[in-house]
């Protein structure tokens, strides 16, 4: 922990954690083991990052089995994680979280995620495992993403959308599902 971040009581850190130059990690915070969090970053009030994620081993005729998730979380620089926000860990590798990207409070970024700078993600949103989220784009209050999914780069997200496939760059998507209603300029 550099010495210039800010810690407020009843946070717990992991093991192998990092926190780097400037951070501020509000009250009852929950950073799991091998977490990495960038300069001026900020999380807020309750949020855990790097819990194990919601991986279910399946094969027929036998109970579920709970993946392990060690592959733990990176966020990059001048972060913010709003309150009651969860980032998984990820399985073997981790989650990504890179610079400036801006997640609200009540947000849930599952375990193997990639969001890319600059990227908004507003309240209530949900993007399930193993999804890509292009630089600069904008997830508006609960939107869905399914797994697996990759969405480009400039890419708005509308009111409530879910999406279930691929999104081009610069698309703009509503609806459910989520459907194309025009691109964004350039």
């Amino acid at each position: 922990i550099h010495p210039s971040s800010y810690i407020e009581p009843h946070v717990i850190i992991g093991g192998n954690s990092v926190v780097q130059e400037g951070v501020s990690i509000f009250s009852g915070a929950k950073i799991g083991p091998n977490v990495t969090i960038g300069s001026y970053s900020v999380v807020r009030e309750n949020a855990v990052i790097g819990g194990w994620g919601f991986g279910i081993a399946l094969k027929k005729g036998c109970r579920p089995i709970r993946l392990p998730h060690i592959g733990g979380v990176r966020i990059g620089q001048r972060v913010e994680i709003g309150a009651l926000t969860t980032v998984c860990s990820g399985t073997i590798d981790p989650t990504i979280v890179e610079d400036e990207v801006k997640i609200d409070d009540h947000v849930h970024i599952a375990h193997n995620c990639i969001l890319k700078k600059k990227v908004i993600v507003t309240a209530n949103v949900v993007v399930s495992g193993s999804t890509r989220i292009g630089e600069n784009s904008w997830l508006a209050p609960g939107v869905s993403v399914m797994n697996g999914i990759s969405v480009g780069s400039n890419v708005t997200l509308g009111l409530g959308s879910a999406v279930i496939r691929e999104v081009e760059d610069y698309s703009v998507i509503v609806g459910n599902p989520g459907k194309v209603i025009r691109m964004n300029e350039p």
